[in-house]
């Protein structure tokens, strides 16, 4: 499967304006700084209309468990406890497509009404060095207190990231401001209420459309 790699830039003002835009923004291609960028499959299903479509795992797939630590400091299992995981894989100073799938969660969750209670959003970090507990709660409080932010050791997170078989890198890049530079997917893993990989949704995707592609896994 060939991979792009997409790099994006964002102005401080328009990530702003943005914390306050309804449900049907959608992320977007944009420039980007060198000390960061995005791996995202170009192939999959894309709908009559030109949506890019998710992919759905028939049967879904089988994810070892793992335990991370949470924004509070506390194990959290991303086994299914009989709910539906939303999982994105990124990291606090990312300066652009980040927080833009953060505000695009935030608005799949309230378009979800009554069966949001169903689900957990989950952001997995891909900056061990920096994404500390107290840095992932900062982050999320901004866009929803009920998202869980994990975090943990670089090995630890390693087999995390194998287990979706995400491209994460982590290179030194002396010019940058951190010294070193992350490379990440903009994907949305999905798991069904067994814990299983049901769904990979690609970058580019509607939040109308994530959030049907929630809702089919849904009571």
């Amino acid at each position: 499967m060939s991979r792009l790699g997409i790099q994006f830039a964002i102005g401080g003002a328009l990530l702003l304006g943005l914390l306050g835009v309804g449900g049907g923004f959608a992320i977007g291609a944009m420039g980007h700084s060198s000390d960061h960028s995005h791996t995202e499959s170009v192939s999959g299903p894309v709908a009559p209309g030109g949506e890019l479509e998710a992919y759905t795992y028939s049967p879904p797939k089988e994810i070892a468990g793992f335990t991370l630590t949470d924004q509070d400091g506390q194990p959290f299992s991303i086994d299914g406890a009989g709910k539906v995981r939303v999982v994105y894989i990124g990291y606090t100073n990312c300066p652009d497509v980040c927080p833009l799938t953060m505000i695009n969660l935030k608005n799949v969750r309230q378009r979800l009404g009554a069966q949001a209670g169903q689900v957990t959003f989950v952001m997995i970090t891909a900056d061990p060095a920096h994404d500390t507990p107290p840095v992932m709660k900062t982050f999320l409080s901004g866009f929803d207190t009920s998202f869980i932010g994990l975090s943990g050791g670089e090995q630890e997170l390693a087999r995390a990231w194998a287990e979706f078989g995400a491209p994460v890198n982590i290179e030194p890049a002396p010019d940058s401001a951190a010294g070193y530079s992350v490379s990440h997917p903009a994907t949305l893993y999905v798991l069904n209420k067994n814990g299983q990989l049901a769904k990979k949704i690609p970058y580019g995707r509607t939040v109308a459309g994530i959030t049907d592609d929630v809702r089919g896994l849904l009571d």
